[in-house]
């Protein structure tokens, strides 16, 4: 019978090492094990002691053996200056389309840029425009607290312009179009009391464009256009309290404009009708849900006379009113939506010749599509997200494939998530975002540099900004 010595080695908690001896039957070998200085093994230091002499199973990460660009990560040793899953050191992962080079992800694809752990294309993302976070955007300054926003040719030269309705020092803004894509400073001009939303359209019949706004002093503001891009004192109109909506449409069929108003703190809507000389006849107002919100004009029966939704923000529905052709309308129809329906737009998204409508839902984040049957009423929603408390919304073909999209306002991510349609009423998801001022609140689309393609501005209420986004800047 042989005698061993076991040697066990161990570190005190000053750091002296403390030698243990047992005596045990077999030959005599010797192990030596180390210990931290609260009694655990520190396997990675004993592994790098071995490695450092050439020695033990991990002797591969060592530099006498390999590259100085191995490291042990989860017990393997592995060339950080390759590995797409440790790149530059341990568990620093690269993005799908990027690969790991001398430590440093790059994406493989030529015109590819890595921006926040994504590879996106600088020739055609609107995000990423020529170099990483490059949004197209560009914006101008207006007054305070930028509400509402209408574009229209209003010194006739050919360019749109931009009517900005500024609910902090009770005026409207123009910004004249240069026809590139740029708009002059905006002069601002008197509008009553802190102005809401803001509308265009000829009220007097004299072929130049005119305003009308809702005010807090709970009317409606008629400025006539002079053709040169200014605008006349304004007129006022009582409506119902806190006209926040606005939208235009001839109700009695006479050939004149005329006005409706959605009231938020009457919950109510207000018709105007138009006297075809610059004046609006006194108020009728029909009763809806809880605080409308947005208002929008289409024929949703069919019959020839127009109608109104409004989207009702406290009551998750919206209402229809029915036109009877002679200014008056029918009780209003409730159709469930989702939560916290704000702004509403009108379309024909499934090419079917039958209006349909869209809403945000302020509430849960998303946009509901209901498609019109053609005699008043809507088939179920479909619910598409986009970004965080979304507000106003506006329609075109901002793709140019021949179907309608949808633009929203994100009030609560400083965002504009844009909804590319299928002509079918379906959109294709997830929605694509845009970078935009402070808290945008209103949204309107136009082809300001007459390119052929769609551009947006929206209203940041909290900056005292318009952002401009022209479509398609990078595909040039």
């Amino acid at each position: 019978m042989t005698r061993t010595v076991l040697a066990l080695l161990a570190l005190t908690s000053f750091g002296v090492p403390t030698f243990f001896f047992l005596l045990v039957v077999h030959k005599l070998s010797v192990i030596l094990t180390l210990h931290n200085s609260d009694g655990q093994r520190n396997l990675d230091k004993t592994c790098k002691r071995l490695a450092a002499k050439g020695q033990g199973p991990c002797y591969t990460c060592g530099p006498a053996r390999a590259a100085t660009s191995q490291e042990l990560c989860s017990g393997a040793c592995t060339d950080t200056s390759t590995d797409s899953t440790n790149c530059g050191s341990c568990g620093v992962v690269c993005p799908t389309g990027s690969t790991c080079s001398q430590g440093a992800c790059i994406c493989t694809n030529s015109g590819l840029g890595l921006c926040n752990e994504t590879c996106p294309s600088f020739d055609s993302d609107n995000s990423h425009c020529g170099e990483c976070g490059n949004v197209p955007q560009t914006t101008y300054a207006v007054r305070d607290l930028p509400w509402g926003v209408a574009v229209g040719d209003f010194n006739q030269d050919g360019h749109l312009d931009l009517a900005v309705s500024n609910a902090g020092n009770e005026t409207v803004g123009i910004l004249l179009g240069t026809g590139s894509g740029g708009f002059q400073p905006q002069v601002a001009y008197a509008a009553g009391s802190a102005s809401f939303q803001v509308a265009v359209g000829d009220f007097n019949g004299d072929g130049i464009l005119d305003l009308v706004l809702g005010t807090g002093a709970n009317t409606v503001s008629l400025l006539l256009g002079t053709g040169l891009g200014s605008f006349q004192t304004p007129l006022q109109f009582p409506v119902g309290t806190g006209p926040v909506a606005i939208a235009v449409g001839d109700f009695n069929q006479d050939g004149h404009l005329d006005v409706v108003t959605g009231n938020h703190d009457e919950n109510s809507v207000s018709i105007l009708l138009g006297t075809g000389e610059g004046g609006f006849r006194p108020e009728a107002q029909y009763a809806v849900l809880d605080t409308p919100d947005g208002v929008a004009v289409s024929d949703f029966n069919q019959d020839g006379h127009l109608d109104i939704v409004a989207s009702n923000e406290g009551s998750n529905v919206v209402s229809i009113l029915l036109g009877n052709g002679d200014g008056s309308f029918q009780p209003q129809t409730a159709v469930p939506v989702g939560s916290g329906p704000y702004g509403v737009t009108v379309a024909d998204f499934n090419k079917d010749g039958r209006p349909d409508f869209a809403v945000t839902n302020s509430l849960d984040a998303s946009a509901s599509v209901l498609l019109g049957v053609g005699n008043g009423t809507f088939q179920p929603q479909a619910v598409f997200s986009v970004g965080s408390n979304p507000r106003a919304i506006t329609t075109g073909d901002f793709n140019r494939d021949g179907n309608l999209d949808i633009a929203v306002t994100n009030y609560g991510g400083s965002l504009v998530s844009i909804l590319l349609g299928t002509g079918s009423g379906n959109f294709h998801t997830p929605a694509t975002t845009f970078a935009v001022g402070n808290n945008p609140t209103v949204i309107a689309a136009g082809d300001f540099n007459g390119d052929g393609y769609l551009d947006l501005v929206t209203t940041n209420i909290l900056d005292a900004t318009v952002s401009v986004l022209l479509g398609e800047p990078c595909n040039t």
